[in-house]
């Protein structure tokens, strides 16, 4: 599956990864919790690293995701080691924290 979903209540926290292609074919993926969503979530952690290819509506369905959540006062946490990712990323998700992979770990 391309895209991964875990609610942890106890945490109000939603944890994505994305497999694949972060592309267009997220499309209803994405608008599905967009719109399930639990209104009390506070953090969205969203792994990247399993990405292999990106594209420009990938990078658009984060950005409706960092402003949406952005407006209900959800903190964005976004890793990946994916170089290309960590030039974008900033542009596309500018409310996001973006870190690489490796210095989440640590």
């Amino acid at each position: 599956m391309p895209l991964e979903t875990a609610f942890i209540a106890a945490e109000e926290r939603l944890d994505l990864t994305v497999h694949g292609r972060l592309d267009l074919s997220l499309t209803q993926s994405m608008t599905d919790l967009l719109r399930e969503t639990p209104q009390d979530l506070r953090t969205c952690v969203i792994d990247l690293t399993g990405v292999e290819q990106s594209f420009a509506s990938g990078l658009a369905l984060l950005w409706l995701l960092d402003e949406r959540f952005s407006r209900r006062g959800v903190r964005i946490l976004v890793f990946t080691d994916d170089q290309h990712l960590l030039q974008q990323l900033p542009i596309a998700m500018h409310h996001a924290s973006l870190k690489r992979a490796q210095e989440w770990l640590l």
